[in-house]
């Protein structure tokens, strides 16, 4: 069983926790369009994260983990997708670092886990 290290610990020095959390969680429509990723709001997201004091562990962290959503040290998850081939980065599925049977505590009742 793997234990559930994925939380960022880099938070309380990120520029992000001063803005609207959604700039960085636009709707991803389009599919594979990068449009979703590159809005006004989005774009202001990714400027501040330029100049973030925690950017590369912000970046590291999107890098080792797949399932992540938005953008994650001014990447999106094409770029980050990208990037992890270059870099030969097999990702960890975060949800893989809960224990078996974690998320059925949580499931509404008489709605299946999606393996069930």
């Amino acid at each position: 069983m793997m234990s559930n290290h994925h939380f960022p610990q880099f938070e309380a020095k990120a520029s992000c926790a001063d803005y609207d959390p959604e700039w960085w969680f636009p709707l991803e429509v389009g599919g594979k369009s990068k449009a979703w990723s590159h809005t006004p709001e989005a774009n202001k997201a990714r400027e501040i994260c330029k100049d973030c004091p925690a950017l590369m562990e912000c970046r590291n962290y999107a890098l080792a983990y797949s399932g992540l959503a938005g953008i994650w040290g001014g990447l999106d998850h094409q770029e980050r997708t990208k990037l992890q081939e270059k870099l030969g980065i097999t990702p960890i599925f975060m949800l893989d670092t809960y224990p078996t049977g974690f998320f059925s505590l949580m499931k509404p009742e008489g709605v299946p886990l999606s393996n069930e």
